[in-house]
């Protein structure tokens, strides 16, 4: 929850804490500061996009000097300290999202005693976005729902351009998919039709010689019209497998094998 403390927005936790450090004798420099919290960052160049890293707050000189003058102002600023270290610790402040990740970010007391943050987003393709805020004083929302306020939209954006993206590769994926199909299917469905064609007539006059062969070689056409209709069947399957086999031995040719292949996979 947040409180009000001189007229800066803090967390209770931060206020407690800011309470706690205010007795005398609690220095403000920038050492003392990295030394109550380690792993920070701390700088007075207040310049958004300074500095490397996701652990950066950075403090104009003027309030380090009303902390060390003002305990009024050393609980509101200590305070507000303690809620942009806690963001650096609990990993908010370099949370990426869906295709970016947060190159580097910063909280900042202005010299007015306002906050604001930037940071410097990178996407998946090396594209960087420079983005920057800063919080209303009218508003009781501490530098922590600011930050949760932005990593949420900011997510959300990226995840309808990741899906937007996703959807163009897969509508470039089905089109491609689509037209290369319809070009092997074309290829094959020609393929067939030739071989189709040209083998049908191929059939009819293979089918026509081996049975005028076989009864020439039985007599002539008038000495077999009194055979029995046995033996027609048996003179027929005879030119029917010796078709057959022929057929089989010419299209067993590789040219063949790849044209029906072709076709066999696009069907």
């Amino acid at each position: 929850m947040a409180v009000k403390v001189g007229n800066s927005w803090v967390s209770e936790t931060a206020l407690t804490y800011a309470k706690a450090k205010s007795g005398s004798g609690t220095s403000v420099s920038l050492k003392a500061l990295s030394d109550r919290y380690p792993g920070v960052n701390f700088t007075t160049n207040t310049q958004n996009f300074s500095q490397k890293g996701t652990n950066n707050i950075q403090i104009a000189p003027n309030i380090l000097v009303q902390m060390q003058n003002d305990p009024d102002k050393l609980v509101e600023y200590e305070a507000l300290i303690y809620d942009c270290a806690q963001l650096v610790y609990s990993g908010k402040m370099s949370q990426g999202g869906m295709g970016y990740h947060i190159k580097a970010a910063g909280t900042v007391i202005n010299a007015d005693g306002s906050v604001s943050g930037w940071s410097i987003a990178e996407d998946d393709d090396g594209g960087q976005t420079r983005n920057s805020t800063k919080l209303d004083k009218d508003k009781k929302d501490t530098w922590a729902d600011k930050i949760h306020e932005k990593q949420k939209a900011k997510s959300e954006k990226a995840r309808k351009e990741a899906a937007a993206r996703l959807q163009e590769q897969m509508n470039g994926t089905e089109m491609k998919s689509y037209a290369d199909n319809l070009f092997l299917s074309q290829a094959g469905m020609d393929s067939y039709n030739q071989l189709s064609s040209v083998s049908y007539q191929d059939y009819v006059n293979r089918f026509e010689s081996e049975v005028s062969e076989v009864y020439e070689k039985d007599g002539n056409a008038d000495a077999v019209k009194s055979d029995s209709f046995d033996q027609h069947v048996n003179r027929m399957a005879a030119a029917y497998d010796k078709m057959k086999n022929s057929i089989e031995e010419k299209y067993a040719k590789e040219d063949h094998k790849t044209e029906y292949h072709h076709f066999s996979m696009t069907r």
